[in-house]
């Protein structure tokens, strides 16, 4: 099983591209588990990740977050703006995935 965390702000914005990701992972019957939260609270659930996805608008907090993700061998990286911005469920399921298998 694959457990993506999405992270924004309020995790409001980073929940409609969620459900778009655990759609594009059932046509797949890729086993996966994903959830959006706000950044602040990954500390208290980076254990509950593989992956974790940062939205863009919360980009300059990457050095932050990738501290507290290394702590715990869990990849990190900002979501692409254009992934984002269209909400592509499939293309964000590929770059959480290509994360993963780097």
């Amino acid at each position: 099983m694959v457990r993506i965390l999405l992270a924004c702000c309020g995790g409001m914005s980073s929940s409609i591209l969620v459900n778009k990701i655990v759609v594009a992972a059932e046509k797949r019957h890729i086993e996966c588990n994903v959830f959006a939260i706000a950044e602040s609270l990954i500390p208290e659930r980076i254990n509950e990740a593989d992956v974790v996805l940062i939205g863009p608008q919360v980009r300059y907090m990457l050095t932050k977050i990738k501290q507290v993700c290394d702590e715990h061998n869990v990849v990190v990286d900002v979501i692409p703006m254009q992934i984002y911005g269209l909400m592509d469920g499939e293309k964000a399921l590929d770059f959480a995935l290509d994360l993963l298998n780097k």
